[in-house]
């Protein structure tokens, strides 16, 4: 991949999530809106994210990918308890989480500034941010809760889409370009268990093991 321009890496994510938003029509995993709105919405991104230098499409991309975001978060917030009666560990991953993501946000903002067009540009980044850690929690608290198959599939997801974002973030404003073969490979991984979320499992496989 280090062989092909960045334009080249950016189309080979866009026809990634072209196919597997096939594949995912053709196996009735339209079934499930939310996540035919959520692949959508990341498939609008990567359309974008052909022309990221552009400063209209680049703003675009962080409000199209905060709302896929939120989708997700809406797709599994009735099966969160927020924050009653859960267990000691989770609030040691919650507080993990928060750390490690402020700290590389802040990090991160730090060192691109001079690479982002204008202010609005920095706020997006930190609703962003925030975002991905709504997400996370959602994602973590709804397989701690569960433990099916697809409370598993929906966490991995989660962590595949969010791990290809930082890489992606880490190779363009940082400059570490091996972080490309990261990005895509957690984004193929991502959209994998996704694909089987919405195929193979439906609504009714969630059923809690004891009451909280």
């Amino acid at each position: 991949m280090s062989s092909y321009t960045m334009y080249e890496r950016r189309l080979s994510r866009l026809l990634s999530i072209c196919s597997y938003f096939v594949v995912l029509l053709l196996f009735k995993g339209h079934r499930d809106k939310n996540i035919i709105f959520v692949f959508i919405l990341l498939i609008l991104a990567d359309v974008f994210n052909l022309n990221y230098e552009h400063i209209t499409l680049g703003k675009l991309i962080s409000i199209v990918k905060i709302g896929a975001y939120i989708l997700l978060i809406k797709s599994v917030f009735t099966k969160l308890t927020l924050f009653k009666n859960i267990k000691p560990i989770f609030h040691f991953f919650i507080g993990v989480i928060v750390v490690l993501n402020l700290g590389f946000a802040i990090q991160t903002i730090w060192n691109t500034s001079d690479k982002m067009n204008d202010t609005l540009d920095l706020i997006l980044f930190l609703v962003y941010g925030i975002t991905i850690i709504g997400v996370i929690i959602a994602a973590i608290q709804y397989n701690f809760r569960y433990h099916t198959k697809r409370s598993m599939y929906f966490a991995y997801f989660v962590f595949g889409l969010v791990l290809s974002d930082i890489s992606w973030f880490i190779a363009y404003f940082l400059e570490l370009f091996l972080a490309f073969y990261a990005d895509i490979s957690f984004y193929i991984i991502g959209l994998y268990c996704i694909v089987r979320y919405a195929v193979e499992t439906s609504k009714n496989d969630d059923v809690l093991l004891f009451e909280d």
